[in-house]
């Protein structure tokens, strides 16, 4: 037996030439789900990050209008703040003025108008009392003239950096639309030959249900298991009846299996006795090569120690039966796909 996995389009064109049974690979049909799977959730991501950043470009955009707002309203600010400057100021002039009726217009012709030292001493105290206090608002005014300034310079810094971040997003968002153009082709392709898969799968389905017996108490008996079509071998047939039975380490039926228990189990219906484990059963029979597998032969493959730590039974048409491992079920996959086979028994 040849046991080389075929490309799907060698084995469609094997399937028309030939007109036999042919099924796809378990493998090759996950690959083509997985394949599906890994491009359809790229596509979710790229869909997903274009509306995250749409979302920031959203929320910069209002950031921008705000920062705006409050550049506009600092720079108002700004100018009621001189104005007021200039307001306090005129303030302080008329002040000077009307201390006294005679129109000054300086502090020094306030001074200068004195009637003596004592008249002298009092207006400037009051002249030190008047500057004091102007002083005092210009220079709050100032300060905050000098604050609102700083707090625009710095939304006006903000406000580039928003935009900045808004053209950043617009090109993330249009690189994203080009990444996802250039997959939504391949996960077109990747249906399709999801598809084709499917079909091989149920036609391979089809196959071993047809093998299939109901499953029935029936009389032991001894049987040549090994001789006859497929569909009328019966020790194939009772096996197809425990697919879809969970794996369970160290168990023989009747509702869960190890590999070699269910061998085991299966033959003890026909009045055939087997050892318990894999290892074991590799003993018995007769040995058979791989070019001559028979239906109900028993095939094993070696485990990390060397050896023959796995056993399943061949059903034909290059298929076979086995319970895999913890967390699987008794199935039906292509000889082909099991990993480091190492021969086969004929029981006898």
């Amino acid at each position: 037996m040849h046991r080389k996995v075929l490309s799907i389009t060698a084995v469609l064109a094997i399937t028309l030439i030939t007109s036999t049974t042919v099924f796809a690979s378990p493998s090759s049909l996950q690959n083509a789900k997985n394949n599906e799977k890994a491009l359809e959730t790229q596509l979710e991501n790229f869909d997903n990050q274009i509306q995250q950043t749409a979302l920031q470009i959203q929320q910069t955009n209002v950031q921008i209008t705000k920062t705006e707002n409050d550049i506009n309203s600092d720079e108002n600010e700004i100018k009621r703040s001189e104005s007021n400057i200039n307001i306090e100021q005129n303030q302080f002039d008329q002040s000077i003025r009307s201390m006294y009726m005679g129109g000054t217009t300086s502090y020094l012709d306030v001074l200068l108008n004195s009637n003596g030292i004592s008249d002298f001493i009092s207006r400037l105290e009051i002249v030190n009392k008047v500057v004091q206090y102007n002083n005092n608002v210009i220079s709050n005014l100032n300060q905050m003239k000098d604050e609102i300034a700083r707090r625009e310079s710095v939304l006006k810094s903000q406000e580039q950096s928003l935009i900045a971040l808004k053209d950043s997003c617009n090109n993330k968002i249009a690189q994203l639309n080009k990444q996802k153009a250039q997959e939504e082709p391949l996960l077109a392709q990747a249906k399709t030959t999801l598809n084709n898969e499917i079909a091989l799968s149920q036609t391979q389905q089809v196959y071993v249900n047809n093998l299939a017996a109901p499953k029935v108490a029936t009389p032991a008996l001894s049987v040549d298991i090994n001789r006859g079509g497929n569909s009328s071998n019966p020790v194939v047939s009772y096996a197809l009846n425990f697919r879809g039975d969970q794996y369970v380490y160290a168990t023989a039926g009747p509702t869960t299996f190890d590999c070699s228990g269910l061998m085991m189990y299966v033959y003890s219906h026909f009045g055939i006795s087997l050892p318990r484990t894999s290892e074991e059963q590799f003993g018995v029979g007769s040995a058979v090569n791989e070019n001559n597998l028979q239906p109900g032969d028993l095939v094993f493959f070696n485990n990390s120690g060397g050896g023959p730590g796995h056993v399943g039974m061949y059903i034909g048409n290059g298929l076979m039966i086995h319970a895999p491992h913890t967390g699987t079920v008794v199935q039906v996959v292509p000889l082909a796909d099991e990993p480091n086979y190492c021969g086969a028994r004929r029981v006898n």
